[in-house]
């Protein structure tokens, strides 16, 4: 049998990597033998030696795999928020995020038992789930699960082998031996950003839109996160046009609205992107689209256009646009209710931005408290950073003398920001930190304050740095600014 780090011996045949826990073996090999005849599979046992499973390994050997089946069953207990829950094994589902990561959300499977209630991790809810029976297995055996396996054989057959280009190589070299695998993956993806670009480049000039649309949209968030937003739109709009040509309108509509109209505006282009983002909202009533999460998402981001718009700031509008963000999500409630919760509380923080752009500090720091909390609860850590930091803010801004609770925020919002190697999020924290310092400056006397006032300066001029980073231009104006004041504070002590 061959596994899958090895050369294929038959090309036609596609090589399906199979895992689960020990305790479900018996499954994994049901799974197997279902394929025996229209793939070559490899067990979890035919890879790792016992005691000898690394990451390394695993991913020497996903390289060479068309698809992957992992069985999540109920293999442990695991004890969260006072309610004890049955989970998965934490390697499978370690394994699970990785193949996700090299093969993309069509090529990897999860075969769930429906017979308990697993808790499960939302990272991978992108993967396709095919639930089995867990008690009708026990009893009769792989003929107690047919359905189940043969829903796993027309996923194998539907998605056929690989492409072979050198986007494989490209994301292998994410990883290389005695890999500092604490580094963010936004850091790994932009440092081998230019072998990914150039193989993506080619399968769009070539007319390979299924490729180039699917490997592409494994990779299209990273824009966001490394502040590289007009290489983003660039990218982006081949994109919309793969998807298109594929006939995927709704994935087409969200990256245009992802992708372009919202990386417009984080690039400081509020125009260009308010009015895309206008005529996307005109397309999906005159197309009848009937999703009312992206137009909710298309509202919340118009609004945001409004709020940030240096030039052609308007808090009325933006306010408006938000209340018909809030109205569009509010249909989603009964079926999508975590969603729902998720998208309100985004909007509880757009609109303490709004109340902080009106100098309602007070108001602003209840509203941000209240969306952090709902994040917490999500247990989105992201975003609850992105509502610590503004509540921080609003804070000082109230002259709340809560320091302790300040610095606190400020840590959790930094942790955060470095966790997804996000830059303009750190930068943002950097800035907030440094008028944090230039409070505690004014807070106190002598030798202490002028620390403070110089702690403040070069903090400052690492968040300058930070923005210089990012394509968010009004940033650097700003932050430049605040520096030449603190250096006059700095100066008169």
């Amino acid at each position: 049998m061959a596994t899958c780090g090895q050369e294929r011996i038959v090309p036609d045949l596609p090589v399906v990597f199979v895992g689960s826990s020990s305790e479900s073996l018996n499954v994994a090999r049901a799974v197997q033998n279902t394929l025996r005849k229209i793939a070559r599979t490899s067990l979890w046992t035919d890879i790792f030696r016992p005691g000898g499973y690394t990451f390394d390994e695993l991913r020497r050997q996903v390289r060479q795999c068309d698809f992957a089946v992992l069985i999540l069953a109920s293999d442990d207990s695991l004890s969260s928020r006072g309610t004890r829950r049955r989970v998965p094994r934490d390697n499978v589902i370690f394994e699970a995020g990785m193949l996700m990561a090299v093969l993309g959300p069509r090529r990897s499977l999860l075969l769930e038992d429906s017979s308990v209630v697993l808790k499960v991790p939302k990272d991978i809810d992108g993967i396709t789930t095919v639930r089995f029976d867990g008690g009708e297995f026990a009893s009769k055996g792989p003929r107690g699960i047919l359905r189940a396996l043969s829903k796993v054989r027309e996923e194998v057959q539907s998605a056929g082998l690989r492409s072979r280009t050198d986007i494989a190589a490209a994301v292998d070299s994410l990883f290389v031996e005695d890999e500092n695998l604490a580094q963010p993956v936004s850091t790994l993806v932009t440092r081998s950003w230019p072998s990914i670009a150039s193989s993506l480049a080619n399968l769009y000039s070539s007319g390979d839109y299924l490729r180039h649309a699917h490997t592409a949209l494994c990779v299209r968030g990273i824009f966001e996160i490394n502040g590289n937003y007009k290489e983003g739109v660039a990218f982006n709009e081949k994109l919309v046009h793969s998807l298109n040509e594929l006939g995927r309108v709704e994935d087409a509509l969200w990256t245009e609205l992802k992708g372009v109209g919202y990386l417009r505006i984080l690039s400081s282009d509020y125009k260009g992107g308010r009015q895309g983002l206008e005529k996307l909202y005109r397309l999906t009533e005159k197309s009848k689209i009937e999703n009312a999460l992206l137009r909710a998402y298309i509202c919340r981001y118009i609004g945001i256009s409004f709020h940030r718009d240096p030039q052609f700031a308007d808090l009325n509008r933006a306010q408006e646009y938000f209340e018909r963000s809030a109205t569009e999500v509010e249909s989603i409630q009964r079926s999508s209710p975590e969603v729902e919760r998720r998208f309100s509380a985004k909007l509880l923080r757009n609109r303490g931005n709004l109340e902080l752009a009106r100098s309602n500090f007070e108001g602003a720091a209840q509203l941000f408290r209240k969306s952090r909390l709902e994040f917490i609860a999500l247990e989105d850590s992201e975003h609850a950073g992105i509502s610590a930091l503004a509540l921080s803010k609003a804070l000082r801004l109230c002259n709340s003398h809560n320091v302790a609770e300040m610095e606190m925020l400020l840590q959790d919002a930094e942790l955060s920001a470095m966790a997804l190697g996000w830059k303009e999020g750190f930068a943002n924290a950097l800035e907030e930190r440094a008028h944090y310092l230039l409070y505690l400056a004014d807070e106190s006397t002598g030798k202490r304050g002028i620390k403070f006032r110089r702690e403040a300066l070069f903090t400052a001029k690492r968040a300058e740095a930070a923005f210089q980073a990012t394509d968010a231009r009004h940033r650097t104006l700003s932050i430049a600014g605040f520096i030449e004041q603190l250096r006059s504070k700095v100066v008169d002590h």
